[in-house]
């Protein structure tokens, strides 16, 4: 008897981890495609700069331990050297949300209870709950949950380097930030002053003015329940702003 109940426990684990694999590969292939919309060959590009950060001692080798140790020693002032300059074309915070929407697009499906990505998508939930969060707060969301086999898998190994990537943007941009936020509810914050996507450029050009910003860049952060529609009219509002440069975060 106990016997069968082991090898019916063992089997249910081992479904469960064939099911976890598939929505993995499901996850990779819509941000693929998502990017390949944009002439973007995502899989070759962020192997490239995997490939970058192993010269330039960022990263020790392209293990999943070597992956678990940078985030294991993330701190809360994270940014890539300086001598750094690296850039995908056409790969930057403008369609970052792409990525995030790919991410997410399994996180309520029902195969996947019990298992590290449920894990990571709670973890994430959580940290988004706070006003505000730091780089170690990310990190520990995936040292926590996962381990140095889990960083193997292409999903996860996808993700990091993006993060590398994007938060390596976020550190770099100029000191005039105008802050925009999508909320739960789909309320609009306008740093942190609400207001309606029908006047948002019109405040926007009226914070610029009365602020005397020069050079100032945009950081929009979206919510994981954020409507996509209004994420694309505010993404347009802000692009045609030509001047500005946009930073897209998760919230």
């Amino acid at each position: 008897m106990r016997l069968t109940i082991i090898f019916i426990f063992l089997s249910l684990l081992s479904c469960n981890s064939i099911q976890e694999k598939k929505i993995e590969q499901e996850i990779t292939e819509c941000i693929q495609n998502k990017y390949g919309e944009y002439g973007i060959d995502f899989r070759s590009e962020i192997l490239k700069f995997e490939f970058f950060l192993i010269q330039n001692k960022f990263l020790k080798n392209s293990s999943g331990k070597s992956y678990l140790s940078v985030f294991e020693t993330l701190n809360d002032e994270f940014k890539l050297p300086e001598r750094f300059d690296y850039k995908i074309e056409k790969l930057d915070q403008t369609n970052y949300e792409d990525f995030i929407e790919c991410f997410y697009s399994r996180k309520n499906d029902p195969r996947l209870v019990k298992s590290k990505l449920k894990q990571i998508y709670n973890s994430l939930d959580n940290i988004h709950k706070k006003k505000k969060y730091k780089p170690s707060d990310l990190a520990s969301a995936f040292t926590n949950n996962l381990s140095e086999k889990d960083f193997e898998s292409e999903l996860y190994k996808s993700f990091s380097l993006y993060v590398f990537y994007i938060m390596n943007f976020s550190y770099n941009l100029d000191k005039n930030i105008v802050k925009i936020e999508i909320r739960d509810d789909n309320v609009i914050l306008l740093n942190e002053k609400e207001v309606d996507i029908e006047n948002l450029t019109t405040k926007i050009l009226e914070l610029v003015k009365n602020e005397n910003l020069k050079d100032y860049s945009f950081q929009l952060k979206v919510n994981g329940n954020s409507s996509m529609g209004m994420i694309s009219d505010i993404k347009s509002k802000l692009n045609d702003l030509n001047s500005t440069k946009v930073e897209y975060q998760s919230n």
